[in-house]
């Protein structure tokens, strides 16, 4: 695909700024064409009736004089010769020496890269020169071996030798193997810390039902962690927020069972008769001690 190179300037240039609309499009659609077709910036007869949104009849002849005036075009034989294309443009033989140097450097490239040779396509560097610097491998740790008693030995890293931070011991230790709650765990008050259990204590929570309702939810829900140390403080966090607090009755319910049961006539009936016979028997007894 061939590109067209303009000045940013030419809007404004003194012989640019006069043009009318017609001739500005025509004169930029016929550098678009030249650039496109490779004809060094000339434009035969018959062409500039057939660009994009050309005129036609006797204001096409009108836009031409327009642009031969303004020393834009040139009028030859059998072609207008775009004035100053070639200062900003290269030339057809250029355009091909250019096209065919890289269709050749891609197809050493090419062959090169069979044979375990690469080079840059797109720069031309050469091999001694590469693009980047070679690859050095990290440096291995280096340890120390010091004696200690029996026949165990203390093991230390040297601190300017020590493990680069993308080798796979430290890819290890950042992704920890993640695991579930095991079946054979049991509810016990004794799975929280004794921080936890403060903690929970203080908010008026029994320990040994929040341990049944911890385990029951991450069985549930198939958890996986790296540290149920660290989901246990989560959770006691989320208990002091008050998640998972026992539900209570609000006092707009409570006022609704208030109301239902002072609108029940037979249960009104029921509990005079219950005090009726509470008095009665109170006065019987405190007859027969007197």
């Amino acid at each position: 695909m061939n590109h067209l190179r303009i000045e940013v300037r030419l809007p404004r240039a003194a012989n640019v700024a006069p043009l009318s609309d017609a001739a500005f499009r025509l004169h930029i659609s016929a550098l678009a064409w030249c650039a496109e077709e490779e004809t060094d910036g000339e434009v035969p007869l018959a062409i500039p009736g057939t660009l994009t949104a050309a005129p036609r009849g006797k204001r096409l002849e009108a836009v031409l004089d327009e642009l031969v005036k303004a020393g834009l075009w040139e009028a030859g034989l059998g072609f207008y010769s775009l004035v100053g294309f070639l200062d900003t443009n290269p030339s057809r033989d250029k355009t091909s020496s250019v096209r065919d140097a890289t269709k050749r450097r891609v197809k050493r490239h090419r062959e090169q890269s069979c044979n375990g040779v690469t080079e840059s396509v797109t720069s031309g560097l050469q091999a001694q020169d590469p693009p980047f610097p070679p690859h050095t491998p990290p440096i291995p740790p280096v340890s120390q071996s010091l004696p200690t008693q029996g026949n165990s030995s203390l093991s230390l890293l040297l601190p300017d030798q020590t493990e680069s931070v993308g080798s796979p011991r430290a890819r290890a230790r950042k992704h920890r193997a993640r695991t579930g709650i095991p079946e054979e765990v049991r509810p016990s008050s004794a799975a929280w810390s004794p921080e936890q259990a403060a903690r929970l204590q203080a908010i008026g929570r029994d320990l040994l039902r929040e341990d049944e309702q911890f385990l029951a939810h991450h069985r549930a829900k198939g958890t996986l962690s790296a540290s149920w140390a660290s989901s246990r403080s989560t959770w006691v966090c989320n208990a002091e927020k008050g998640y998972g607090a026992p539900a209570r009755a609000s006092s707009t319910q409570l006022g609704m069972v208030t109301q239902i049961r002072s609108r029940n006539p037979a249960q009104e009936n029921v509990d005079r008769q219950l005090e009726r016979l509470a008095v009665a028997r109170a006065e019987e007894e405190r007859k027969a001690v007197s």
